[in-house]
């Protein structure tokens, strides 16, 4: 039994096993909610479409400044909201996946609780462009090690959601 067979579709297509399916735009463009007050380009909703609407694996891909961060914190809230998806987000850097989070904070429990520690200030409670609230529903574990993460992302991290849960009291 060769690997392949036992791989899922968008580990075939990242190595290159299979082809990516085409993509239909038409089932969520436009975005009809949107959870960020970001102002974005008719490129950039076209992005978050495009990756709404991938079964695979979708690319954004850009030089600095054009909005890839942006782009990025949308789909998150819109693929965990709108399709309740889990995602594993990866950056190249420390420094770029505690930027994700920060960006992220205010869309957790605890939003401006969660960022209080690095003087930084969120609403608990987000509106998307239509009013429709969420009240800290996105929850992140920042992986990492302890001296690499940044203030602003520590209470993310795996260690810090341990201490303060109920089960540390019971270890110590």
């Amino acid at each position: 039994l060769h690997a392949s067979h036992s791989m899922p579709g968008s580990l075939k297509v990242l190595f290159g096993l299979e082809k990516p399916q085409d993509i239909s735009l038409s089932k969520f463009h436009p975005l009809e909610t949107r959870f960020t007050s970001a102002k974005m380009n008719e490129s950039q909703l076209l992005a978050i479409s495009g990756a709404m609407a991938s079964t695979e694996l979708f690319l954004i891909h850009g030089p600095p400044g054009t909005g890839k961060t942006t782009v990025l914190i949308e789909y998150i809230l819109q693929a965990v909201r709108r399709q309740g998806l889990r995602l594993l987000v990866c950056a190249p850097s420390n420094v770029a996946v505690d930027n994700i989070v920060e960006r992220l904070a205010p869309f957790t429990r605890g939003g401006s609780k969660s960022l209080s520690k690095a003087g930084q200030s969120a609403s608990l409670s987000e509106s998307n462009a239509s009013g429709t609230s969420f009240v800290g529903d996105l929850k992140i574990v920042r992986i990492g090690h302890p001296a690499r993460v940044q203030s602003v992302a520590l209470n993310f991290t795996v260690e810090e959601q341990y201490r303060q849960s109920n089960g540390y009291e019971v270890v110590q």
